[in-house]
């Protein structure tokens, strides 16, 4: 069992636990303590997500009162996709398959997508960096700004890749290929 799972176990007040020992209610309550730690891994991506989208908005504003209306294609391009990641993590399901299929997703399942998504959260930081570079390189030359937004346009996109890693296990499709 993941630590965020242990972790919510353990807040657990003494009548829960009492009858989280009764025979189906272990289940259904680690299952749903799985499902809290899930929505609030996801509710910290969001945020985390939110803060570099805001920060992109600042910069695009920036380098357009700058005179860089050049590159308002290239920036729109990255804020889309980290809508788009937003989007996703907030619309993702934690812990049902689709209502066309009424198997549940299974404790092991769950759990892989906790790994998921605090996998998503650790590489945040990472577009945070490539976002700070751009600030950066916005008041050097052209050249480096391109760069820094393409590298800024690939961590977004890496992000956008490993959170699909996700959806294919919420769909019983096998996510480590």
């Amino acid at each position: 069992m993941s630590q965020p799972t242990e972790k919510a176990k353990q807040a657990m007040g003494s009548i829960e636990r009492v009858l989280s020992q009764l025979p189906g209610i272990r289940e259904y309550k680690e299952r749903e303590i799985r499902r809290e730690v899930d929505k609030r891994i996801r509710q910290e991506v969001m945020d985390a997500l939110e803060h570099v989208r805001a920060g992109l908005s600042d910069l695009q504003r920036d380098v357009l009162a700058a005179g860089g209306i050049q590159w308002m294609d290239d920036i729109e391009r990255i804020q889309s996709r980290l809508v788009l990641l937003s989007d996703k993590v907030r619309s993702a399901a934690y812990g049902y398959r689709p209502l066309f299929d009424l198997e549940r997703i299974r404790e092991a399942e769950l759990e892989r997508l906790i790994a998921f998504d605090k996998e998503i959260l650790q590489r945040v930081p990472e577009v945070e960096a490539g976002l700070e570079r751009a600030k950066a390189a916005a008041t050097q030359s052209a050249e480096a700004f391109g760069k820094a937004l393409q590298e800024l346009h690939q961590a977004v996109t890496a992000l956008l890749d490993a959170y699909a890693k996700r959806e294919r296990v919420v769909h019983g499709e096998d996510a480590e290929q």
